[in-house]
Order: structure tokens, then C-alpha cells, then sequence
């Protein structure tokens, strides 16, 4: 998540009051991100994972390493199934450790990956999550999964559409949420809830503000009430609005 903007003006107070939806039933929300890497000279990679417990201002995090190796085609923004499967399992073991209850929903932001790389995310690493809680937790409901990537590996920017009388007047206010891409970033499968939004956290000090595009790979949430404004809302509210 691109959380950055903290202050006396907001005092976080997208977490002092009930969240929609999320507080309706058991929801986990996590976030895992891999960054490339040597270690003694091998190629490796570092996987990292958060999930949110009793509010998302307390996390509980886990970390896998794996030698990524020199295998010809295999991109570096796709990650290692043993490892990924055992960094969820372990955010679930995490959660559940506090919260002693078993979701009924989970939502996954992603960071990073390339166009060309949500093909291989959406057909590997989704179904990984399942299999993951279905191990940790054999016998249980398999929740519904909400997917979303996160990328600023893009050339899109956002200025304002008029000008303004403020000292960066062409850069966008904090928490500018733009939805107009969706037309053409992703042509997306309305049926498994595909989209793309831009969001810009925090308005540049110089230059020209890049926002993060999210684009959300599966929402089988939305049958429960999780629409597109909603998951809009909740990313705003965690990378806005959210201290940490």
C-alpha cells in the first residue's frame, strides 16, 4: 500500500470510526510485496508480507527468502509458489492468533507487476491463497478473495484540469482518485470484477505527481456488497489516510 500522509488535520480518522463493509463480517486484509536482490553474490529474492489485526494501525508481518536463480523465461516479478504459499499461511496463522476467529473475506493488495506479468499473477498466485488458508484451516469455508495489484512502474500522470491559486498548481490534491483509466489500462472481465484506478496518496512537492495504479484482479467480494466505489474508498482510506 502507498500509505504516506499522516497529520494533525486528519489524525487518521479513517481508523477511529466504523469501516464499511469490513466491519459487516470476518474480513483479513493483507498486502505482500518482493523486492530482488544478491545475498553472497546469488540472485535472491525477498518476500515480504503484512495483514492487517485488530485495525490496520497494528500489523503482524512475516519474510521468505528464496534464491531466485538463472532459469531462462522466468520473470522476476512473478513469485516462487513454495515461497508465497508459506508467507500467506503464515499472515493467516498471524490474524487468527489475535483475532480467534476464521475469516469469511479476504482482500490482497499486490505490489508490483507488469502488464505483461498479470497473466501469469492472476493464473499462479491467486489460487495459491486458497490453497494456503486451506491447509492452515482444513475443513473451513474457502472466503472469498478480493485481488488487486498495485503498480507505479507506469507512465501516467495527473494534473489538475484548471488551474489553481495554490503554491503547486500543477499537481493534484493528496488523495486524488481517478477512475477514468478504466476505459484504457485494462480491459477488464466485468464478470471476475476487473478493473484499474489511479490514486495519488500524496501530492508532489516537485514536479509532476505519479499516482499508484491499482488494478484489481478478482473480486469475489462484490456479490457481498464490495463494488468498485467501495474498494475505492477502502484503498483511499488505508493509503490516505492511514499513518503507517
Amino acid at each position: 500500500m502507498n500509505t504516506k500522509l499522516f497529520n494533525g488535520h486528519n489524525n487518521a480518522v479513517a481508523w477511529t470510526i466504523p469501516t464499511p463493509w469490513c466491519d459487516e463480517r470476518p474480513t483479513i486484509i493483507m498486502g505482500y510485496s518482493l523486492s530482488n536482490g544478491q545475498v553472497r553474490g546469488e540472485a535472491s529474492t525477498a518476500l515480504v508480507g503484512s495483514v492487517c489485526l485488530f485495525h490496520p494501525m497494528q500489523m503482524g508481518q512475516a519474510v521468505k527468502f528464496y534464491k531466485f536463480g538463472t532459469r531462462p523465461g522466468v520473470r522476476r516479478d512473478v513469485v516462487d509458489a513454495q515461497a508465497l504459499k508459506g508467507l500467506i499461511s503464515d499472515l493467516f496463522l498471524n490474524h487468527f492468533a489475535h483475532i480467534r476467529v476464521v475469516a469469511e473475506r479476504v482482500i490482497v493488495y499486490r505490489d508490483g507487476g507488469s502488464r505483461g506479468s498479470m497473466d501469469n499473477i492472476r493464473e499462479g498466485e491467486l489460487p495459491l491463497i486458497k490453497h494456503a488458508f486451506e491447509d492452515v484451516f482444513p475443513g473451513e469455508a474457502v472466503p472469498a478473495l478480493t485481488f488487486v495489484v498495485s503498480n507505479q512502474d507506469h507512465n501516467i500522470t495527473v494534473v489538475p484540469a484548471t488551474p489553481s491559486d495554490e503554491r503547486k498548481p500543477r499537481n493534484v490534491a493528496s488523495g486524488t482518485t481517478l477512475t477514468v483509466v478504466e476505459e484504457f489500462v485494462l480491459n477488464g472481465n466485468d464478470q471476475a470484477g476487473e478493473f484499474s484506478f489511479l490514486l495519488t496518496a500524496q501530492g508532489g512537492l516537485k514536479g509532476t505527481s505519479k499516482p499508484m495504479l491499482y488494478t484489481c484482479l478478482t473480486n469475489e467480494n462484490q456479490s457481498s456488497g464490495l463494488d468498485k466505489d467501495k474498494l475505492k474508498k477502502l484503498t483511499y482510506d488505508l493509503s490516505f489516510q492511514c499513518k503507517q
